[in-house]
């Protein structure tokens, strides 16, 4: 049955991957602009063209602009593709460029802190992927934990609800409601276990279940849903609760 931890996880590590790429993208782009403008040379250029590009993202539609300017170095008429595009750009625009003497054609204009962006971005990303797998990695422990060194009852899953605290890809997740009576004090314990994403888990409702109790602390435990499969499998009764 496919956990949300376990897309969790996958997520951060995404995350982590993207934001230790925006901080090599963003240190070397500003290495980059840094070692051009070192040796670059400045001229006048004119925005002759902006040419807007639509695109599609994350289901929505985008657009990007394309700048092109021209401009003259030594009597020599050169046309190029600007590196990065400012909303106070406008057409017939004069704007400063730097050029690269020894090869004129290569113009760019002073990116205004974009590789900073771009770092602090890729920082943003890092850190939330960071925490989704520190996460999934202490969620992890805790389990063996109590797997190990747990007080197993068994309980009966009298309903699956959504879990509303998580949202992946517009959807809730699902977690099962678990009732535990005490034979001896007669006292009634409620568990919920970890989300997942199967609306399979429905089928599950009046299965018994094995929770994993920690003796020192009641309120720290885990549901194993794998083993309401397994009594399902087996062919054991389904307890209904009347709630």
């Amino acid at each position: 049955m496919k956990k949300a931890e376990g897309v969790t996880i996958i997520g951060g590590v995404l995350f982590f991957l993207m934001g230790v790429l925006g901080i090599v993208m963003g240190v070397l782009t500003g290495i980059s602009e840094n070692k051009f403008q070192e040796s670059a040379l400045t001229t006048t250029a004119i925005i002759t063209d902006i040419d807007v590009r639509y695109y599609r993202s994350n289901g929505k539609n985008k657009k990007d602009r394309d700048v092109f300017v021209e401009y003259e170095v030594e009597g020599q008429k050169y046309k190029n593709e600007l590196n990065i595009y400012k909303s106070s750009m406008r057409e017939g625009q004069r704007i400063e460029v730097f050029y690269d003497p020894e090869n004129p054609g290569d113009s760019r204009i002073a990116s205004g802190g974009v590789s900073i962006i771009i770092v602090i971005m890729g920082i943003i990303f890092l850190t939330f992927g960071t925490g989704f797998i520190v996460l999934y990695m202490k969620n992890k422990i805790k389990r063996k934990n109590l797997l190990s060194n747990g007080i197993c009852v068994t309980g009966t899953i009298i309903d699956v609800v959504p879990d509303r605290s998580v949202r992946i890809n517009q959807q809730h997740p699902y977690k099962a409601e678990v009732e535990f009576i005490d034979s001896i004090t007669g006292e009634r314990y409620l568990y919920s276990s970890d989300s997942v994403m199967n609306k399979s888990i429905h089928s599950m409702i009046g299965a018994t279940v094995n929770v994993y109790v920690d003796p020192q602390d009641k309120s720290s435990y885990y549901v194993d849903l794998k083993s309401a499969t397994a009594n399902i499998n087996n062919g054991m009764p389904r307890v209904y609760s009347s709630k």
